[in-house]
């Protein structure tokens, strides 16, 4: 059995270590359980579609699978059983200055979900927008990690995780392969059995295989960062209040908020967040009006590989992209139009009151206004 300055060590100098078996079979089977309900209580929606987007508030469908973000505002009593003992020591040895969680959320997948190519979680909670803007910090130690708990065996079939080592150290550098191929030279294979912990830094490559045997992939995931990490744009609310029932991760909930916003920092948007909106087309027409009568602008819109996304940002800086693709009855949206599936992705700052009416109104012009026959 290794050792906590084994685990903190390996993490430094590969970039991730494994414990294995923490959860035992009836720890497991309760956590498969709980989030089977919170499946079916959401109409058991795809576990994979091409289509990505937020289909509700804090669900999302993308390439990783079916996606439950913020975790515990879910299923707020399953949070005494997120963080052991022994996981809880190795980020404490891993963070000495102190670390907080910052995130947890819930993956479910299956065979229908394809390879999932190489990628990293730089900038934790806020990863997706470090990579839509290709944001590249660069840390001469570990300061923002990913947990999961794998609640099935990791096996060649069973989407089987891939890894590139890398010291801690090592520069945040592009892809050293292109991050659609099924292996790269010096790959890690995983193997698991379930109820094992993977401490992945954030700037490790890793993949996922296909799943080549039937029944659900599941797996729960939380980042946590030292405290010296930069404050976010994105905050887990439903961190902000962890009684001391919540066990280990009691130590590591926030002190406070530590979003810019709530710092009083700028919000430092990347400059393609301030570019003009192209030429008014038949699409954009759609929404006019919407964002203005509701305190709003869109500062960004983009279109790309058959999808047309709006981005709106509201007075007091919460954002969200309004996502529009072609029309398919099969896929999973929001609401459908004559044209387009309509999604929201990438929300911003807490959902309030302000932020769901501006939702609402933007799906509602679309699909009140769409005369059919549109195309992005």
């Amino acid at each position: 059995m290794k050792s906590v300055e084994d685990h903190v060590r390996k993490i430094q100098e590969e970039g991730y270590t494994v414990l294995p078996s923490l959860y035992n079979a009836e720890e497991i089977e309760l956590l498969r359980a709980e989030l089977s309900t919170l499946w079916e209580e959401n109409g058991r929606l795809p576990l994979y579609q091409d289509d990505c987007g937020y289909v509700a508030e804090n669900i999302e469908i993308w390439g990783l699978g079916l996606v439950f973000h913020k975790l515990l505002r879910f299923k707020p009593h399953l949070a005494g059983h997120l963080l052991k003992t022994e996981t809880a020591a190795v980020l404490r040895g891993l963070f000495p200055e102190g670390a907080y969680v910052e995130k947890t959320g819930a993956v479910l997948s299956d065979s229908t979900r394809p390879f999932f190519q190489w990628h990293t979680h730089v900038g934790g909670i806020d990863d997706e927008l470090y990579r839509k803007h290709g944001w590249e910090p660069q840390f001469d130690r570990a300061q923002r990690v990913v947990v999961i708990i794998y609640l099935n065996d990791i096996e060649p079939d069973g989407g089987q995780v891939l890894i590139w080592p890398r010291r801690e150290s090592d520069p945040n550098a592009k892809p050293p392969f292109e991050t659609t191929n099924l292996a790269w030279e010096g790959q890690v294979e995983l193997t698991a059995p379930r109820g094992s912990v993977l401490i992945l830094e954030q700037c490790t490559w890793h993949a996922a295989l296909v799943r080549k045997m039937p029944g659900v992939r599941m797996f729960i995931g939380a980042y946590y960062a030292s405290v010296d990490a930069p404050a976010t744009f994105d905050v887990d609310e439903s961190l902000l209040s962890l009684g001391e029932q919540t066990g280990a991760l009691h130590e590591f909930q926030p002190s406070e908020e530590r979003t810019r916003a709530a710092q009083g920092l700028p919000p430092e948007f990347a400059s393609a967040f301030h570019a003009p909106v192209p030429a008014v087309d038949r699409v954009t027409t759609l929404l006019e009006g919407v964002p203005e009568a509701h305190g709003a602008r869109i500062v960004e819109s983009l279109r790309n590989e058959g999808r047309a996304t709006f981005r709106f940002v509201t007075e007091d800086g919460r954002s969200f992209d309004l996502v529009l693709v072609p029309r398919d009855p099969k896929r999973a949206a929001l609401r459908r139009s004559k044209s387009f599936n309509v999604l929201y992705d990438n929300v911003i700052g807490e959902p309030n009151d302000a932020l769901r009416t501006l939702v609402r109104a933007a799906v509602e012009a679309v699909c009140d206004r769409d005369p059919g026959g549109l195309t992005v």
